[in-house]
């Protein structure tokens, strides 16, 4: 899925037109990888850092679709997790075992 939106940083200041691609699975985000553009991982726009602002690239790539838990490890105290879980949502399934 690709689509235009303006975005803006975290404090508001800075906007750009960026071109997001939000692949829903493995599948499209190879097909997307094969356009050998160059990308910007968008994550949850609650940085200080303004990095997602780039008048250098305006193909922003969001992971967030890939949010699934793979594993957990009660004992060992290890978890496995795709890219795009938000800490949010991770420390709420952590919290509830």
């Amino acid at each position: 899925m690709i689509f235009n939106k303006k975005i803006h940083n975290w404090n508001l200041t800075e906007t750009i037109n960026a071109n997001i691609y939000k692949p829903n699975n493995l599948k499209e985000l190879k097909i997307i990888l094969k356009k050998k553009k160059i990308f910007f991982l968008k994550t949850g726009n609650c940085g200080y850092g303004d990095k997602s602002i780039s008048k250098k690239t305006k193909n922003q790539l969001s992971l967030e679709n890939f949010n699934k838990i793979i594993s957990f490890d009660n004992k060992k105290g290890i978890i496995e997790t795709e890219c795009g879980i938000s800490l949010y949502d991770l420390s709420s399934y952590l919290y509830k075992k």
